[in-house]
């Protein structure tokens, strides 16, 4: 089960160009060049709703006590413009009984064939198999669903920043993997009988 904690703070970091001061809400005291929670209030990123105003509890998780960040950034994906796009991280709680924690999850839309969704303090030190997805939402539907496509990396664990770049078919950064992205329901489940659905994206 995946616990998606109430948020105190955000950031969701959709595409390029960065946002402009007057387009974008912050909390008090926020700086987009230090990484300061920042919504960029022109593009909706789920389904026609607004993304929430700065501070207030919603969908979107990103701390910024982490220790390090995530970032995804993808290009060539012309035929996907205009899709939804989401971003999740969990880190597994080695307690038992724990439930799993999304300590990221983000939104945004393909645009010009490419999308770039970041975290820059979201994630902490984990070694017990942290796992990231990203979902293009293929079918329309505003959420994951089978259809859609996916990448998925879960690693022993993570003690530094992940930071992938993607294209069309495969991974770039941080190292060159081939088919990268598959079928939503393609994905192996994790712990089990855990789909990629149900475990990063259950919140949608």
């Amino acid at each position: 089960m995946v616990n998606v904690a109430s948020l105190g703070a955000l950031l969701i970091v959709v595409f390029t160009p960065a946002c402009q001061e007057d387009q974008t809400l912050l909390e008090p005291g926020g700086d987009p060049a230090s990484g300061a929670t920042a919504v960029d209030v022109d593009q909706p990123v789920r389904g026609d709703e607004a993304p929430p105003s700065a501070g207030e509890v919603g969908l979107w998780r990103c701390d910024l006590d982490g220790e390090f960040g995530v970032s995804v950034a993808a290009h060539g994906l012309e035929s996907l413009d205009g899709a939804r796009v989401w971003l999740s991280a969990v880190e597994p709680n080695v307690e038992p009984g724990d439930e799993d924690e999304v300590v990221v999850l983000l939104g945004g839309r393909v645009k010009d064939g490419a999308f770039k969704l970041a975290c820059e303090h979201g994630l902490r030190t984990n070694y017990s198999y942290p796992s990231l997805a990203v979902v293009v939402d293929r079918d329309g539907d505003g959420r994951c669903s089978a259809a859609d496509q996916a990448f998925r990396m879960q690693m022993y664990g993570w003690a530094d920043a992940q930071e992938y770049g993607l294209t069309a078919a495969a991974v770039e950064t941080p190292w060159p993997m081939e088919d990268a992205w598959q079928a939503a329901s393609e994905v192996p489940p994790l712990w089990g009988d855990l789909d990629l659905c149900r475990y990063h994206f259950a919140a949608l």
